[in-house]
């Protein structure tokens, strides 16, 4: 067992058992995923559709997730395919080639290829990496694929994602914003030159060999906002955005290019288009001049000599006052057509697909295929959060599926037993939570899906409240959350663009309405600890980032009065790079903060006191009590008690679990050391009842049964959450 380097050598206590074994805290109902897919593209087999997309987890991973989608809008995959999971990939992207669906993406700078059946199965076991690669916009020719990986210079891959070779530096061509398609033997890159009145096309064949370079041009004054190409097959389409309408012009495949013609239809963004088997079919977002415009995403149809056939667009999502939408994708099956977008209004957004056979009858298609998820996995859970009465436990979080998502809670009884869910009601899709106990009921923050902050009491009897309790209408629902019960009020505290301190009486009355704290920095972590006569809180903050200094990071503190009236201000350290802090709150009004640095010249974990009015007692910012023997700071979790719930982590991802009593007097000093030895993934919240203490944690955006985080409850026997208990230590 590694040894944690201590100033006063302590000794551990004997292992600790584990009383019950994880538990999830609902069960892993299979539906339409979260809906916050982003950056998703499409393609065909001739049958079904297979998506691709990316998307970032309450957890704050990044997944690559595909799969495959019916005509009829049925996700035959469930959960979707897990492609990969980390902290930063690049946009993904998905071609039928040689039989299989080929997903490829950048991670940093590598492209990784990793092909799927059109049984929805992986193909192989290792993806394809291609290191230092460039990568740019794409297309396949159903063989091999072409890629654009610089100004002049492209690189043919093979039907797995292996290179064919180098790249290939094209003569006499430079690419400042191309486009790039393929008819099945061809392709074609177009591009303009940024608003002036010429563009240029180039056909290469199937090995990435010119055929020939050819330049067009528009009258003057007249000018290319862009240009984006498709195919039919056979012959190309090229659809320039001339002076902010949409044009278009056929190239046939020895080069010859017929009539420009222009229209009325004016995009609000990237045009997508695809043949749909008859003809094209091309969508894009309304433009949007003010914040107060319809947005909605429109789409037209075009024959294959580039002839509109619909004189004005048709409506692909309804019109969203205040909210945006843009395609990200669009493909055919020879029969039907998707169109996968992104929609967004105040509550959030969501990503579905609209399937259709005819453009103009797409108002007669069922709600099966008109506005359809693309994605399946287990609710995506997060913001949990944990308080105990002394005997009963309380776990709160948040829950999304499909479009949708809830604040729930459940009790754990004081063996550790899980309880059914309890719905709080809608939350906002970014919401987190937080739960606190009188000694008997509890109360639980979140934010609503109209962005309000709102509480719910909560009682073994169920929720007392019948609608919630709204302390502001107007919140921020990205903001962190802590709750504290002070003896006479629950004191809330949020933390984000601005720091707020509220107050809310027993009896649901909010007795004080919501202070602004702070407003000048970016804060998270905040943490509510009371005692009699008033709370401590504290927050973590960071300032905004500049190219010529270091990012500055400190911690803040505030002191209420018993029913949340702010009486004190401080800021707790004048360091960069610290943990957030954690207060623990005193009778006398006193309070001990602790923290540690991220770095390893500062792996000491410091404690120090500060006096109700907010005068730091030691200095600089606190005495180190403890340090860190790997290369990371210790990290506190919670305060329980008059104890403290540390990890020490052994990555960016994992830890092990300590407690420690620190006395404050004469200074601060640890007087109780005990190893959990539980090795724990983070982040993760916590709290303990007079026998356990439960840790809820997250897992599961990187479990292919899963595919979206899910919260778990681990319970352990308490090790000492009372102040004053005698306990037996052995020496090192």
């Amino acid at each position: 067992m590694r040894k944690m380097a201590l100033l006063l050598l302590l000794a551990a206590t004997p292992v600790l058992a584990q009383i019950r074994s994880d538990q999830a805290l609902t069960s892993a109902v299979l539906g339409a995923a979260p809906a916050r897919q982003e950056f998703a593209r499409v393609a065909s087999d001739g049958t079904n559709f297979f998506a691709v997309w990316r998307t970032r987890t309450a957890s704050n991973a990044v997944v690559i997730g595909c799969g495959r989608l019916s005509p009829a809008g049925e996700l035959l995959d469930r959960p979707s395919i897990l492609i990969a999971s980390g902290t930063a990939f690049g946009q993904p992207n998905v071609f039928f080639v040689g039989g299989n669906f080929l997903v490829v993406y950048a991670s940093g700078t590598s492209l990784i290829a990793r092909r799927v059946s059109p049984e929805g199965r992986l193909v192989d076991q290792q993806a394809v990496v291609i290191s230092n690669t460039s990568v740019g916009q794409m297309a396949s020719n159903g063989d091999n694929v072409l890629m654009i990986t610089s100004a002049n210079s492209i690189r043919m891959l093979a039907a797995d994602g292996t290179p064919l070779g180098a790249d290939r530096v094209l003569p006499n061509v430079v690419f400042h914003y191309p486009s790039v398609t393929s008819n099945g033997s061809q392709y074609l890159i177009a591009e303009a030159d940024s608003y002036a009145s010429r563009g240029s096309f180039t056909i290469l064949n199937s090995r990435g060999d010119v055929e020939l370079s050819s330049a067009f041009s528009v009258p003057e004054p007249s000018y290319i906002n862009s240009v984006s190409v498709t195919s039919n097959g056979s012959s190309f389409l090229m659809m320039p955005v001339i002076s902010g309408r949409i044009a278009f012009m056929p190239v046939g495949s020895a080069g010859n290019s017929g009539p420009l013609r222009r229209t009325d239809f004016q995009p609000g963004g990237a045009i997508v288009a695809t043949w749909s088997g008859n003809e094209y079919t091309l969508a894009w977002p309304t433009s949007r001049p003010d914040n107060y415009s319809p947005s909605q995403i429109l789409a037209a149809r075009v024959d294959a000599t580039g002839l509109p056939l619909d004189a004005a667009p048709v409506a692909i999502t309804p019109a969203q006052s205040g909210g945006n939408s843009y395609p990200f994708a669009i493909a055919g099956n020879g029969r039907d057509t998707v169109i996968i977008s992104r929609e967004s209004d105040y509550s959030g957004w969501r990503t579905t697909a609209a399937i259709f056979k005819s453009l103009p009858q797409i108002d007669a298609e069922p709600a099966s295929r008109r506005r359809v998820a693309i994605a399946s996995s287990a609710p995506e859970q997060g913001g949990g959060s944990i308080a105990s009465n002394g005997t009963l436990s309380l776990v709160t979080w948040r829950e999304r599926a499909g479009f949708q998502a809830v604040a729930r809670a459940a009790f754990i009884a004081a063996d550790g037993q899980l309880g059914p869910p309890i719905d709080l009601g809608d939350a906002d899709p970014e919401s987190a939570t937080a739960t606190a106990s009188n000694g008997r009921d509890f109360l639980v923050a979140y934010f609503d899906s109209h962005w309000a902050l709102v509480v719910r009491r909560v009682t073994l009897e169920g929720v007392l409240d019948s609608t919630p309790i709204v302390i502001t209408p107007y919140g921020f629902p990205s903001d962190s959350l802590a709750i504290g019960w002070s003896g006479h009020s629950y004191v809330v505290l949020t933390a984000g663009n601005i720091v707020t301190i509220s107050g809310v009486s027993p009896d649901g009355t909010v007795s004080v309405p919501r202070q602004v704290v702070e407003t000048s920095a970016s804060a998270d972590s905040p943490v509510v600890s009371c005692a009699a006569g008033g709370c401590s809180v504290t927050w973590h903050w960071e300032g905004p980032l500049c190219t010529e200094c270091s990012l500055p990071e400190n911690n803040s503190f505030a002191r209420t009065d018993a029913i949340g009236n702010i009486v004190a201000k401080a800021v707790l350290t004048d360091s960069d790079f610290v943990t957030p802090a954690l207060p623990l709150a005193a009778s006398d009004g006193k309070s001990l903060f602790v923290y540690s640095f991220r770095y390893s010249n500062g792996k000491a974990m410091f404690a120090g006191r500060i006096t109700a009015g907010g005068v730091i007692l030691d200095t600089p910012s606190g005495r180190p009590v403890m340090t860190s023997e790997t290369s990371f700071a210790l990290q506190p979790v919670a305060v329980v008690g008059s104890g403290l719930y540390f990890v020490e982590p052994d990555d960016d991802t994992s830890g092990r679990l300590y407690w420690t009593r620190i006395n404050p007097e004469p200074a601060p000093h640890v007087t109780s050391l005990i190893n959990l030895h539980q090795s724990l993934t983070l982040p993760l919240t916590l709290t303990a009842s007079a026998r356990n203490t439960y840790v809820v944690y997250s897992r599961g955006e990187d479990d292919q049964e899963l595919m979206a985080p899910r919260l778990f409850l681990r319970t352990l026997a308490s090790p000492d959450p009372q102040p004053g208990t005698p306990r037996r230590r052995s020496t090192r």
